[in-house]
């Protein structure tokens, strides 16, 4: 009796199983990103650093994961199940420029492409995915210092490489505790091709820190003016005031017009407190050089709370790709870790939404980050879900967004960036 009864207990879980992966939704890949934990800018990666990926979608997918050369030369590939949206840390490290044991890379330099491919083919195995095949070009640099990793030399006169056309990403960026940003993620338009960007051949004029100074725990900001576009050289260093940090950050085209704001985190990487002199000089056919001297003061805030927000979208665009008319509005939905919820008179959320310009810089909304209390059931409930009208997202077609808890004196984490494409036909 008792061995039937036992029989007939697997034989009921085994179909409840069968009958959980018959049912399982179908998957969905929307897009990813490139995870930098080195928090370098522009499409650049620290040689010898671990490939990771924040991939976007919905439910459990089978994807192919592949890393090649800009030539096709196949570097790494696997195939893997995920319940999106995920993270992806692979078990192989981002190879460096030049030769490093490839010989097919001698005059390769250091361009590489990563593709990830929904397989959809039930025959390939359980969990077949929906969606677009994505790609994002990159480059790695030298060796991050104390990596181990390769031992090459920084060879920081190599020109910028080229980004490939017809590669195509939508994604939610990737980050670390503070979001990776500037991503190189070229969107697939409909039709055929790259994104058109008009040439950033303008002219730097000044520069400006509002205020002369900021936080060493807040947004930090850099105002250049001008006119046009300008990509541009961002040399920041605290030398001549005694310190011992000097750093150029590569700044991808940006509006000068009505004056472009640089953010740390997006532009260049978070000052500590001390007095600093920054210069922007124009480059790749934009002209002009500035200079302005600031401060970094102490910390605003007394108490710092660790955990950072999931932001998704509770719904995917219907036509697995962009958002457009047919889907009319954009459904986000942010979850916040206990360690936030826990926190007396925390509320959620503020907000950052980039936008790529019409040169394929990353730009932010003007007065970002700012503080939407739409989010607030986050704190209370599992996760708060908020729509935004897609006609609110005029100013591009490829967007990201990023969102944290805020309370007075108290600092918090970022979510990784959530990036979307907007289609408004």
């Amino acid at each position: 009796m008792r061995a039937s009864l036992v029989v007939t207990l697997l034989a009921t879980t085994a179909a409840l199983a069968s009958d959980a992966t018959a049912t399982e939704p179908p998957g969905l890949l929307v897009g990813f990103s490139v995870k930098n934990p080195q928090q370098k800018l522009g499409n650049d990666y620290y040689a010898g650093e671990p490939l990771e990926l924040s991939i976007s979608g919905a439910n459990k997918c089978r994807l192919k994961v592949v890393l090649e050369t800009q030539k096709g030369v196949v570097m790494y590939t696997r195939n893997l199940v995920l319940d999106l949206p995920a993270t992806y840390k692979a078990d192989f490290n981002l190879p460096p420029y030049g030769k490093a044991g490839y010989p097919e890379l001698e005059k390769q330099t250091r361009d590489y492409r990563v593709r990830v491919e929904p397989v959809a083919d039930p025959k390939q195995g359980p969990f077949p995915c929906a969606g677009v095949p994505r790609s994002i070009n990159i480059r790695t640099i030298c060796t991050h210092p104390g990596s181990g990793a390769y031992g090459y030399e920084c060879r920081a006169s190599d020109p910028p490489a080229a980004t490939a056309a017809g590669a195509s990403s939508t994604a939610p960026t990737s980050s670390a505790s503070e979001p990776k940003p500037k991503l190189v993620l070229p969107i697939q338009p409909s039709g055929s091709g790259a994104p058109a960007y008009a040439p950033a051949k303008g002219n730097i004029a000044s520069m400006q820190v509002p205020g002369g100074s900021f936080a060493v725990d807040e947004a930090q900001k850099i105002k250049v003016n001008g006119s046009g576009g300008c990509g541009l050289d961002l040399f920041v260093s605290n030398k001549s005031y005694g310190g011992s940090f000097e750093k150029t950050y590569d700044v991808a085209p940006v509006t000068l017009t009505s004056g472009a704001t640089l953010y740390n985190g997006t532009h260049f990487g978070t000052l500590a407190e001390g007095s600093y002199t920054s210069k922007a000089t124009g480059k790749n056919g934009c002209t002009g050089q500035a200079t302005v001297d600031f401060k970094v003061t102490g910390p605003t805030t007394l108490k710092k709370v660790t955990g950072k927000a999931t932001l998704s979208f509770d719904k995917p665009p219907q036509n697995g790709m962009s958002f457009n008319a047919k889907d009319s509005n954009i459904w986000f939905k942010v979850a916040l870790p206990s360690s936030v919820k826990a926190e007396p008179n925390a509320t959620c959320c503020e907000l950052e939404f980039d936008f790529k310009n019409a040169y394929g810089g990353w730009e932010a909304l003007p007065n970002s980050p700012f503080q939407d209390s739409g989010f607030g059931q986050a704190v209370s409930q599992n996760a708060a879900v908020v729509f935004k009208s897609v006609s609110g997202f005029k100013e591009g077609r490829e967007w990201r967004v990023k969102m944290k808890a805020y309370k007075y004196k108290t600092e918090f984490e970022w979510s990784d960036w959530l990036t979307f494409q907007v289609d408004p036909k």
